[in-house]
């Protein structure tokens, strides 16, 4: 008998495993992450408690600020309206038949300390407290019984949840995404991110206050607004904002040139003022910042939010509410803050 020969059974190929050093090349695909080899990873449980320290710090240095610009809404109208007058008594001649009046208290932002504006009796530390207070001493004076503005409770609230909203933007390196493309390479330190935060927080904290001071005093004044515009110049250039100096400079230049157009014509067609100049510095300011691309969302959400309350108003009110004159200001604030936290390039996307 021959033997049957049997063909060999064709193999097939099997799929190549990686190597040790394939699997480490191959591993770290999120842009977002460290690259290298050196990079340490952080466990979930060490990032939460990283971001909850991060958000508590930012929430307490809110509620600080907060309290500030309360004194500062407070405080600097009065100082602007007591300098006026004493630059008119100066330049007025003196009537001797009025009564002699006494020299005025200097007031500042930082002297006197903290009083309440019914009795003047000093503050303590317990009736300080941002929030806390009001609420303790259910909105009353602690001293006189008077009722406190629920402004200042807004203020601090406002304040609190920008910072928060800003700590949450910036903390690239817990993971999330950061408002600069300069700092979202994941190469920036720790350090420069929370400059970048802080500026930011601040700069909303500004534009809170500016908001409220124009609400109830219809004034924007040249002390915080020119300090915005210089800082939001500043900040560019050393590369904190995400745009070029060019574009800052070119978003203040728009910003006050087409505020300070459109004024001069209604006031040659109407012989009335309807924009003042400190409109014209705060959108330079918010140019400045955003840059000139972001003031056409930024009006836009002014002028709808303006246009809602005013038909609000007369339809509650009557007519009559057509001469009193409304602040824009609180509007550019709205819409500035609405631009930031949506992001310019979507709401040109949208417009």
């Amino acid at each position: 008998m021959q033997r049957r020969q049997t063909q060999p059974i064709p193999q097939t190929p099997q799929p190549h495993d990686p190597t040790p050093t394939d699997a480490r090349l191959t591993s770290n695909t999120n842009p977002h992450e460290p690259q290298g080899g050196g990079a340490l990873k952080l466990p979930l449980e060490q990032i939460e408690l990283a971001w909850g320290l991060v958000l508590g710090l930012w929430l307490m240095l809110g509620l600080a600020v907060g309290s500030a610009m309360n004194a500062i809404i407070h405080r600097l109208p009065l100082m602007l309206k007591a300098r006026e007058e004493t630059t008119e008594d100066s330049l007025g001649a003196e009537d001797p038949t009025s009564e002699p009046q006494h020299p005025r208290q200097t007031l500042s932002l930082w002297w006197p300390r903290s009083h309440c504006p019914h009795c003047l009796h000093p503050l303590g530390v317990m009736q300080l407290i941002p929030v806390l207070s009001f609420l303790h001493l259910g909105g009353r004076c602690h001293f006189c019984q008077a009722p406190i503005a629920k402004r200042y409770v807004w203020v601090e609230v406002l304040n609190a949840a920008w910072w928060c909203w800003c700590a949450w933007r910036f903390s690239q390196p817990l993971g999330l995404w950061s408002l600069s493309p300069m700092l979202s390479a994941g190469n920036a330190s720790v350090l420069l991110q929370m400059l970048a935060c802080a500026l930011w927080s601040l700069m909303g904290s500004v534009l809170i206050a500016l908001a409220f001071i124009d609400w109830e005093h219809q004034l924007l004044p040249d002390a915080l607004t020119q300090p915005l515009l210089w800082g939001g110049l500043m900040a560019s250039g050393s590369g904190l904002l995400g745009i070029e100096l060019h574009a800052s400079l070119w978003g203040a230049v728009l910003g006050y040139g087409c505020f300070a157009g459109i004024a001069l014509v209604y006031q040659a067609l109407t012989h009335q003022e309807g924009l003042g100049q400190g409109d014209f510095k705060l959108l330079a300011a918010l140019g400045a910042w955003l840059g000139p691309l972001s003031l056409v969302p930024i009006v836009f959400i002014a002028s709808c939010a303006g246009l809602c309350l005013g038909l609000w108003r007369v339809r509650r009110h009557g007519m009559t509410e057509l001469q009193r004159p409304m602040p824009f200001g609180p509007f550019l604030v709205l819409g500035a803050l609405i631009t930031v936290m949506w992001g310019p390039n979507n709401w040109l996307g949208l417009l």
